[in-house]
């Protein structure tokens, strides 16, 4: 199944209603606004895949869009050290800037203008670090797309009662 192009999702929602603002979602059933990709993030993921640097957009910033250089290759490292999502999160401070944090990761990929979507999950419900399996080395090209988690809510208490 190929995920939709952005021209195709102009005026959709999630839920198929055009009144509502969501049209992703982060984490457990908590979501992210329909503005988190325009015109801006598509550049600056452009400038990003082009300067071996990723792109952290964290919603509700005064710079919510910034573009990070991926370290330098070396001579004994032609492709550069590996960098992951709890390393970006830690080495910027926007682990502790937040109690709670939802997070997810977007793949370059031809196939999508937003990219593929890779779920980031944190070992306590958004607080706390990020759970191995998910996390994921950056590339170039890659937007992480960070806000700070909504707790509260029917939602949340099933999800503690299930340990999800």
């Amino acid at each position: 199944m190929k995920p939709p192009k952005l021209s195709e999702l102009s005026g959709m929602t999630a839920g198929g209603s055009n009144s509502e603002s969501r049209l992703d979602t982060v984490g457990s059933g908590a979501a992210l606004s329909s503005g988190t990709f325009n015109e801006e993030v598509y550049r600056k993921v452009r400038e990003a895949k082009a300067n071996d640097s990723i792109v952290l957009q964290i919603i509700g910033d005064r710079t919510p869009v910034r573009v990070l250089p991926l370290p330098p290759a070396s001579g004994s490292n032609p492709q550069g050290q590996s960098v992951f999502v709890s390393t970006l999160l830690k080495q910027t401070g926007v682990d502790e800037r937040f109690g709670r944090l939802e997070a997810v990761l977007y793949r370059h990929s031809p196939d999508s203008v937003e990219g593929l979507r890779m779920e980031v999950q944190f070992a306590d419900h958004g607080a706390g670090d990020v759970r191995p399996e998910s996390d994921y080395a950056l590339r170039a090209g890659d937007r992480l797309v960070v806000r700070e988690g909504q707790f509260g809510g029917l939602s949340s208490l099933v999800d503690m009662a299930l340990q999800r």
